[in-house]
């Protein structure tokens, strides 16, 4: 039996979620890696523990920001937005 999936958008981009992960399972799944900018030094940052201690994975998520998504179970239609960026300036990949 095949897994369900939903489809998730990350800064307006459409992504393959199976249900059950986290966001940020699915992203790195994809080999989606830079999740924010940090505002002072502007390094780039992605999940570091995986269970919600370290908050490198926050995110924005559905209009709430500093969403961890390690956390965060995917749901069809859950909208993501990296930090330091606006919806839809983002691709896919480790940008």
């Amino acid at each position: 039996m095949a897994e369900r999936t939903v489809t998730i958008y990350l800064d307006d981009i459409a992504i393959e979620a199976f249900i059950g992960e986290t966001v940020a399972g699915t992203l790195l799944r994809h080999d989606i890696q830079n999740f924010s900018q940090h505002p002072v030094d502007d390094r780039q940052s992605a999940p570091y523990c995986m269970m919600g201690i370290c908050h490198e994975c926050a995110l924005e998520i559905d209009g709430q920001k500093n969403r961890q998504a390690c956390l965060t179970p995917v749901r069809d239609g859950l909208r993501a937005v990296r930090a330091g960026r606006e919806a839809g300036d983002g691709d896919r990949g480790n940008v």
